[in-house]
């Protein structure tokens, strides 16, 4: 069968090499990002949640803070950001997993805020996740045909000897074996455990996948086959991703429009190619800078940019920019005033009143930042001797 193959190929390349390719995307193959269908619509979403207990009162945690976003079909979203920068959590909200605190997301023109019950368990089939961990992704009690086939139970698709056919198609299209529907997870291997994962996912034929972190436990060869099974996928059945990562060699790779996330903020929006070009925001300046280079002919002529200044913390009330305590260029105007999310040329959005920064700028204003925190730092130390 066709299937057998996705990601079964030669693919020992270093993922760090393959995003260098200059093959089209399958987005880049369909046309313009702006001459085809929105599926996905976010504007203006929230989520807080309270914390403490009823003694001290409770605090508020803003997990995402007036995110606004639109992917088209038949495209792959990326969304990127340090740990706790709301990616995960604004997955679970576009898939209707959590409800917001305000905003609204709408998927295939229907508002997700108000749909329930029978309504919103249709609209599921058209929506799936693909977790993190493929360990605890999978029930360990149940067998690969008991996993596979519960989809179809629970949306009533396909029954009998149907249903079993449907579940033997997808693990011939992640390339496992038809002897696997007999053994139970704890047999397979990381990567394979992915696959039926992924399998899982595809069941139902959705039309669009949250993938949250999906190669972060696999090694480095195993991730790019999954990436190869990904891109088949997404050909085959015209998938559209929002695909998690903090891993930007493989946003890079898989990727055809970048959202950089921070404290809950989205920051910047761009193409593949403007951001990892000419990133416009000094958070996507920083996080390029701390992606590790392997060459070490290129990482000597490599620019470093380091960021002084601590993370806030997330029940901690922000003013102005939320990098302004971390941003080498932050002005008191930056404290005081939110910078819009503004359009700047070739379509891309950025949230900064400085924007689009210099990367030399930004490099000496670090260092001069970073020798003034460490001037007051040896100060307060001697003085406090």
């Amino acid at each position: 069968m066709f299937g057998r193959q996705y990601g079964n190929g030669n693919e020992q390349n270093a993922i760090h090499e393959a995003s260098s390719s200059s093959s089209a995307s399958p987005s880049e193959a369909s046309g313009t990002l702006t001459s085809r269908e929105v599926l996905l619509r976010v504007e203006g979403l929230t989520k807080q949640y309270r914390v403490g207990g009823t003694l001290s009162g409770y605090r508020l945690v803003r997990a995402v803070s007036d995110v606004t976003l639109s992917i088209h079909a038949g495209e792959t979203f990326g969304l990127v950001g340090e740990t706790g920068s709301g990616k995960s959590t604004t997955g679970r909200l576009v898939l209707a997993l959590e409800r917001p605190t305000s905003g609204t997301v709408t998927f295939a023109g229907q508002d997700l805020s108000r749909v329930s019950g029978k309504e919103l368990r249709t609209l599921r089939r058209m929506m799936q996740p693909i977790s993190q961990d493929p360990y605890s992704a999978l029930n360990g009690r149940m067998r690969i045909s008991e996993i596979l086939a519960e989809p179809f139970a629970i949306h009533g698709v396909a029954k009998g000897v149907e249903r079993r056919q449907e579940v033997e198609h997808l693990l011939e299209l992640v390339g496992l074996p038809l002897d696997s529907l007999h053994r139970f997870p704890y047999q397979f291997s990381g990567g394979q455990r992915q696959r039926l994962v992924i399998a899982r996912a595809i069941a139902l034929r959705p039309r669009f996948i949250v993938a949250d972190e999906p190669l972060s436990a696999l090694d480095v060869s195993v991730q790019a086959q999954i990436i190869n099974l990904l891109r088949h996928l997404q050909r085959d059945f015209g998938l559209t991703y929002l695909f998690i990562s903090h891993d930007l060699p493989i946003v890079r790779l898989l990727c055809d429009v970048i959202g950089v996330m921070y404290m809950g903020k989205l920051v910047e929006f761009a193409s593949r190619e403007q951001l990892f070009g000419a990133p416009a925001h000094p958070y996507s300046h920083a996080l390029l800078a701390a992606v590790p280079v392997t060459d070490p002919s290129k990482r000597a002529q490599r620019k470093k940019l380091y960021l002084s200044g601590e993370v806030p913390r997330a029940t901690e009330v922000l003013t102005g920019c939320v990098f302004h305590s971390r941003c080498p260029l932050s002005e008191a105007r930056c404290v005081a005033e939110v910078p819009v999310l503004r359009s700047l040329a070739g379509g891309r959005l950025v949230a900064c009143h400085f924007a689009p920064v210099d990367e030399n700028a930004l490099i000496e204003a670090a260092k001069s930042r970073n020798a003034s925190v460490f001037a007051t730092a040896a100060i307060d130390s001697g003085a406090s001797k």
